[in-house]
Parts: C-alpha cells; sequence; structure tokens
C-alpha cells in the first residue's frame, strides 16, 4: 500500500513496543513493504512507554499487517494535524 505525498514527505517518530525481535524485524520489513520513512524506536517493555497516546494490535499475517501500516500511517500522516502550543516570551524590562 503506497500513502500519498504528505506521507511520502514526513518522517514519522513511532515508538514500537514490543519484546520479540522477529516480530521488531517484521514491523521494521512492513515499513519498508508500505514506503514509509519512520525513525523507529524501539522499546521491550511497555512499561517504559508510559507516554504512549495509542497502540495497535499486532495481525499475524505479514500482509494483513503491512496493511494495518498502511492504514495507521495514512491516518497519522494525512489526516492528524498535530497543535503546537509555545508559550509566550516574558515581556522584557526597561534597565
Amino acid at each position: 500500500m503506497k500513502i500519498g505525498p504528505v506521507a511520502e514527505s514526513t518522517i514519522a517518530e513511532i515508538l514500537l513496543v514490543q519484546d520479540n525481535e522477529d516480530d521488531v524485524f517484521l514491523t521494521r520489513e512492513a515499513f519498508d513493504v508500505a514506503s514509509l520513512r519512520v525513525s523507529l524506536h524501539h522499546e521491550d517493555n511497555g512499561e517504559k512507554c508510559l507516554r504512549c497516546s495509542c497502540y495497535i494490535t499486532q495481525p499475524v499475517d505479514f500482509d494483513n499487517f503491512v496493511e494495518a501500516v498502511g492504514q495507521m500511517a495514512g491516518y497519522w500522516l494525512t489526516m492528524v494535524v498535530v497543535v503546537v502550543v509555545v508559550a509566550p516570551e516574558p515581556p522584557r524590562g526597561h534597565f
């Protein structure tokens, strides 16, 4: 599954929580097959990932997994708008 131009130009930061190294390899392969540019960070324990906002379950079949990766990327990389809040600078004092 090929994703549109927004996803192609975006490098997604992805946290993979997986204790099976073979599944980590397959996940990297799935992102490659789906032609997605990602920076994949890996943790082997969910307790280290307290700030995760969501997760997907891993389909057993590799082709279904690639499809799930493509759907996830389609949502997060083309539909979601991340709002960045920047605190205003404090007023500067006069000397």
